[in-house]
């Protein structure tokens, strides 16, 4: 702009000189400034809205970034509490099934006796202990947050509220429960031998 401020002075230095006399050859030559200068203010005009366009383009892919990193995040973090329900599940599950074969008589070992068939109330008892701790696991604002706790202290709150007694020794030589009785102070697999 202010070589456009400059060539306008110069045009009018120019027009009083050439009333004065013919000074075609200065008028040309200041012709042909203008239009220089008119064609570098486009270009700069141009490429400034370039300039903008590119910015724009890599702050929106920052941002597709940075919003696709939050959702692998939420969906990671839902495969990880639905994995966790899951496994609560299998937990409450292998505690409703040693309930029902101590009132047969028989012991935790067994659980893993897989010719022993459950009658169908038993199916329906266990079948009901799971979804119910599914839904508690899902809905109740008592187990928010449960994946950040030990696996020990769901079980035992769902136990809990389902009425059920967990039986800790028989996954205490699971990993889960040797790593949590090396890891968390006062665990109720602290001490226990599988």
């Amino acid at each position: 702009m202010g070589v456009a401020r400059i060539v306008k002075r110069r045009a009018a230095v120019l027009e009083a000189a050439a009333e004065g006399g013919d000074d075609t050859a200065a008028l040309g030559e200041l012709g042909l400034t203008i239009n220089r200068v008119a064609r570098a203010a486009r270009l700069s005009m141009g490429m400034e809205a370039r300039v903008r366009d590119i910015r724009r383009a890599r702050l929106l892919g920052l941002e597709a970034q940075r919003l696709q990193a939050a959702a692998d995040r939420a969906e990671a973090e839902k495969k990880r509490a639905y994995a966790r329900d899951g496994f609560i599940g299998r937990l409450v599950e292998e505690t409703v099934k040693l309930g029902i074969l101590r009132r047969a008589g028989l012991d935790a070992a067994d659980l893993d006796d897989e010719t022993i068939e459950y009658d169908e109330d038993d199916e329906q008892e266990i079948d009901d202990a799971v979804c119910a701790a599914e839904r508690m696991l899902n809905h109740r604002k008592a187990y928010r947050g449960f994946a950040d706790r030990p696996v020990s202290a769901v079980l035992a709150q769902v136990c809990t509220d389902l009425g059920l007694t967990p039986d800790w020794s028989l996954w205490a030589d699971e990993d889960w429960a040797i790593e949590e009785a090396e890891s968390v102070e006062g665990s109720v697999f602290a001490g226990l031998s599988p």
